[in-house]
């Protein structure tokens, strides 16, 4: 009986090393487990942000798209600015061969321009006529004393 007992306690002991070794096995385990779990638990997060930034990166993309495509009222203004500048341009080139061709008749009948060349002209044959006048009317004077 005393056999029996030692017996029983060496199964005992080996039954409790053996279920203390499972038992370590087991959180051993455990803890693989959860440290799995939290893997998978940060590979699907990484996944839902990598669908998020995706989702993102499309509306961007249709965003800029809309943006080129789109005209804005500022571009309407700028068309319609540039459009004035146009005709402005033209007209003051306009003007400015205009003012040209003034300035051109200004000079014609200004003091030292074809008014003053005709007049010098005419001023000179007159002065010349009235000299041979004056010399005919000299000498008949002397004729005639």
């Amino acid at each position: 009986m005393v056999g029996d007992i030692k017996a029983i306690q060496e199964k005992l002991t080996k039954a409790k090393n053996i279920k203390l070794r499972v038992n370590q096995a087991i959180a051993g385990s455990n803890k693989e487990l959860s440290q799995i779990k939290l893997d998978l638990q940060a590979q699907e997060n990484i996944k839902l942000r990598i669908g998020q930034l995706t989702k993102w990166q499309e509306e961007l993309g249709e965003d800029i798209k809309s943006v080129n495509i789109t005209e804005t009222d500022i571009d309407v203004i700028i068309e319609s600015t540039n459009k004035d500048l146009e005709s402005l341009q033209v007209k003051v080139k306009e003007l400015r061969e205009r003012l040209a061709k003034l300035d051109i008749v200004k000079y014609v009948v200004s003091e030292e321009g074809v008014k003053s060349y005709i007049v010098n002209k005419l001023l000179e044959l007159l002065n010349n006529k009235l000299l041979q006048y004056l010399r005919r009317l000299d000498s008949k004077l002397y004729m005639y004393l």
